[in-house]
């Protein structure tokens, strides 16, 4: 059955919508500085429908501490609609800081929820990924190694590891891996060596 949905404010007109499983639709606005600003969206299932407010005032402020940046997340499922809101996004950067590429480098990063596949990243080159942490199967990210003879599995984003990266409306994780091992920071300026290669 084709899911069909219509989105609207009371100035902004977003058009009717036939989304295929999996895709994101998405719109931005700014909040308004006198009232408040609301969007409603009707859906269409088959024989369901449903119309309710995605975003109001008060939707904000019972779920997050700042009214500015913020990312709502509607899921449609068979059983309803399911509500996340995630304030800040994360955005992970594995640096290769190995002296030279005489031995191939190749990495492979997954969580719960996603398969980044195999990269093979060249001396100073950079994979970075982001995601939004209150995501569902999204608050643990690792990724394997290998380099030549030697290899590692390294939690590169945990709950844990979350307050040691920079803060703002994207929070930043640093990963350098050297010769002698990984390094992680908020920023290339500050990182710390964490854990060793394993022979």
């Amino acid at each position: 059955m084709q899911l069909l949905f219509h989105c609207s404010s009371k100035d902004d007109d977003l058009g009717y919508h036939y989304p295929k499983v999996g895709e994101d639709f998405h719109f931005h606005f700014q909040q308004a500085i006198i009232g408040h600003t609301l969007y409603f969206c009707h859906f269409w299932w088959g024989d369901e429908d449903a119309m309710f407010d995605v975003y109001t005032y008060d939707l904000s402020a019972n779920y997050s501490n700042s009214r500015y940046h913020m990312n709502c997340i509607w899921v449609f499922k068979e059983d309803g609609f399911y509500f996340v809101l995630a304030d800040q996004s994360v955005e992970v950067h594995i640096i290769n800081g190995l002296p030279n590429n005489d031995k191939p480098t190749k990495i492979h990063c997954a969580s719960a929820k996603d398969d980044l596949g195999y990269r093979y990243p060249k001396v100073g080159g950079d994979f970075e990924f982001h995601f939004h942490p209150n995501d569902e199967g999204r608050s643990l990210f690792f990724c394997r190694f290998w380099w030549g003879d030697k290899h590692a599995t390294v939690d590169v984003y945990t709950k844990e590891l979350s307050p040691h990266c920079s803060t703002g409306d994207t929070n930043y994780c640093i990963w350098v891996f050297k010769e002698d091992g990984f390094y992680f920071g908020p920023s290339i300026r500050e990182i710390k060596k964490m854990y060793d290669w394993n022979n």
